[in-house]
């Protein structure tokens, strides 16, 4: 496979790190409750589809409990047998996929680990998110 101007090395490195994950040391506050550990990737929702669109193992995610949704994946995740479990619920093993819910959840990593938001690229850690209840007003006719 080849990107699209021919460069197979840029293919062969997106492999490599898809069988060699590369993983963070983070460190999470949640509501002044403190969490650390290493992981490869940390999630943070407020709903459970995007564009109108369930997401797969996400889809409890409650916009209107006034909580956060903290998801985080280690390199220890079987991603087959973790992903059929968590978003099947086939077999027994949640092992590597890990879920916290707070009102403000705080995010650092070593190393610094780039920042999404809604698909946009937002900088890097650390990075602080909050509810704020009530905020949007939304009419529905």
């Amino acid at each position: 496979m080849k990107d699209k101007y021919g460069n197979l090395a840029y293919v062969a490195e997106g492999l490599k790190i898809l069988r060699h994950p590369p993983e963070a040391l983070y460190h999470a506050t949640i509501d002044g409750e403190k969490f650390e550990g290493k992981a490869m990737i940390c999630y943070v929702f407020n709903a459970g589809a995007s564009g109108g669109v369930s997401l797969p193992g996400i889809a409890d995610v409650d916009v209107s409990d006034g909580l956060l949704d903290f998801f985080v994946i280690t390199k220890g995740v079987k991603p087959l047998r973790a992903a059929s479990h968590y978003v099947l619920k086939v077999g027994n093993s949640q092992a590597g996929v890990y879920r916290w819910q707070g009102r403000e959840i705080t995010i650092e990593a070593d190393p610094p680990q780039s920042v999404w938001i809604d698909g946009e690229a937002y900088g890097q850690t650390p990075v602080t998110v909050q509810v704020i209840p009530q905020a949007l007003q939304v009419v529905v006719p």
